[in-house]
């Protein structure tokens, strides 16, 4: 599912409404709207093999009409910040000193970003905000699954300079 597609289930989702989230709340996006960037992951439910896939078990994923998008701008640096659109909290963490669990949604994206860099892969910094079709918060985050690749595409978006 594209982010415009999932915007007729919530508009919260569309493209221009996640665009004028982020020039809202990120100085970097209101100086330069043309440099954010979009990206998004279908939800997904497993019709079988439930936490089996990493047990080298039989998984049978399919899409559903729910997702995670994120628009944000990347940066030189490497610092990461999220604000959630569900509950306007902002919450972040260096990407070379990611830090605890805190047992709030921001671990989904600092958990992504550890294992991105245990793996070796070139991650950058951002200023962004995420949103789900589905809401999050402490009591309700997203599902692991699209919330990890909707991170891994946001950090490693290759047309900074």
């Amino acid at each position: 599912m594209t982010i415009d597609r999932a915007a007729a289930l919530d508009p919260a989702l569309g493209a221009e409404a996640l665009r004028a989230r982020l020039v809202a709340e990120e100085p970097l996006a209101a100086s330069d709207p043309t440099g954010i960037r979009l990206v998004g992951a279908p939800g997904r439910v497993n019709l079988i093999g439930e936490h089996t896939d990493y047990n080298l078990g039989l998984v049978l994923p399919a899409a559903i009409d729910l997702e995670i998008g994120i628009a944000f701008v990347p940066t030189a640096d490497r610092r990461v910040e999220l604000v959630s659109g569900a509950t306007g909290e902002r919450s972040g963490f260096d990407l070379d000193a990611i830090g605890p669990r805190r047992g709030a949604w921001i671990d989904y994206a600092a958990g992504t970003a550890r294992a991105l860099g245990e793996a070796g892969i070139r991650m950058h910094g951002l200023r962004g905000v995420i949103v789900s079709s589905r809401g999050h918060s402490r009591a309700d985050p997203p599902s692991s699954a699209p919330a990890g690749r909707a991170h891994t595409s946001a950090y490693r978006w290759r047309e900074i300079t």
